[in-house]
């Protein structure tokens, strides 16, 4: 995250309307390159939001890895205590455990983790000073786990929205007709949650054999553009219960398309 990363990212965002970038927190990250950063992007009205997640917090949620990435981000936020430009904006967690081993055979344990850890770490970053608003990543398909017995179909969809500040449903589908199809579990369980951020990612990055469906790698740019514009505008009727966006997976996949 140099100087010309900074500026190379500025422009890009600058020509694309981007408006959110979520920046992965590593402890060795320099904390000069990321104000650097942070100042540019506040420059131009993009906010920056610290990532992080890792499968293995839901087994061990004290995980140095988490412990550590947190603390860099309270010791920043402090040190830009009062220059709110300069903050973070959001927590946004990509912790994802159906890539578990054994995700198949122990659903039910490793969902009910999940949720604990999801509701833990929001009350922790709900606690710094400023409050740091939590998000996450969640499949579209998360309404077909299994819920606990006497609970609803629904009941991982609600908890979570319940609990979080937003979310990110990977819908990763390279037309917008489809995308929209599988979209539609979690459209609804997010109309049951007025006053959320809710958004629909598609991805750029080259995914092998299953991209074919999955990924806009390969299929050039104009058609990323247009199909972007179709999915924001099917987005519209629900833009008056939340903060309706269009992410895009990732910064490198996109920047590498023609």
């Amino acid at each position: 995250m140099d100087s010309a990363a900074t500026e190379q990212f500025a422009s890009f965002a600058e020509r694309n309307g981007i408006r959110r970038v979520f920046v992965h927190i590593d402890p060795d990250l320099s904390v000069a390159d990321f104000e650097a950063f942070v100042a540019r992007c506040a420059a131009q009205r993009v906010d920056v939001e610290a990532l992080m997640g890792d499968p293995g917090w839901v087994l061990n949620p004290h995980h140095e890895s988490f412990t550590g990435r947190l603390a860099w981000v309270v010791a920043y936020q402090a040190r830009h205590k009062g220059n709110p430009a300069m903050q973070i904006r959001g927590l946004h967690l990509d912790i994802e455990p159906w890539h578990l081993p054994g995700w198949e055979a122990n659903k039910s344990r490793y969902m009910h983790s999940f949720l604990q850890v999801i509701h833990n770490y929001t009350q922790q970053a709900h606690a710094m000073t400023p409050p740091l608003p939590v998000t996450a990543d969640l499949p579209f398909w998360l309404h077909t786990v299994p819920p606990p017995p006497g609970c609803g179909g629904d009941y991982h969809v609600d908890a979570l929205l319940s609990t979080l500040d937003g979310a990110v449903f990977m819908t990763y589908r390279n037309t917008p007709a489809v995308l929209a199809d599988i979209a539609g579990p979690a459209l609804a369980a997010a109309a049951r949650h007025p006053g959320k951020s809710m958004d629909l990612a598609v991805e750029t990055r080259n995914c092998d054999e299953e991209g074919r469906h999955i990924s806009y790698h390969g299929l050039g740019l104009a058609r990323l553009e247009a199909d972007l514009a179709v999915i924001e505008g099917r987005m519209v009727p629900w833009a008056d219960r939340h903060r309706i966006g269009v992410v895009v997976h990732d910064y490198q996949g996109w920047t590498e398309m023609r």
